[in-house]
This record gives structure tokens, C-alpha cells and sequence, in this order.
């Protein structure tokens, strides 16, 4: 498997985030994403090296940010 690249995030002594990571809108959405569902997402994604959640408290009315922990 092939690592995933990551990129400053601000500057040369910044902390390094992955160059793409997921967003959380839809797991935010309790009515059409399962816990179990939301949850294999977030781990699967961080297994394969993403360590970029795009979250904010409007999805599901902070939902997502609950899920992601």
C-alpha cells in the first residue's frame, strides 16, 4: 500500500496534515448514516493514513464532530 503524502499546514514548522482528507457532512446525517457505518468510515479512513476530518458544528448539528470524537 502506498503512503499517503502529507504537506504543511501553514508554514515550514507547521503541523503536517495528509494532502486530502474526508469530510464528515454526510456522516453528521444520524437519519441515513448507521453509527456502524459512520464509524467503519472514519477507522477506515484513518487505518489507510488520513489525518484531515473536515468537520464543522453545522453537520448534523454537531453529529459528525460527536462521531468523529
Amino acid at each position: 500500500m502506498t503512503a499517503i503524502k502529507t504537506v504543511p499546514l501553514g508554514g515550514k514548522n507547521s503541523l503536517q496534515v495528509t494532502n486530502f482528507g474526508l469530510g464528515t457532512a454526510p456522516i453528521g446525517q444520524t437519519a441515513s448514516v448507521s453509527d456502524t457505518d459512520a464509524d467503519a468510515t472514519i477507522r477506515g479512513a484513518y487505518e489507510l493514513g488520513v489525518r484531515l476530518f473536515d468537520s464543522a458544528p453545522l453537520y448534523g448539528l454537531g453529529e459528525a464532530e460527536i462521531r468523529i470524537g
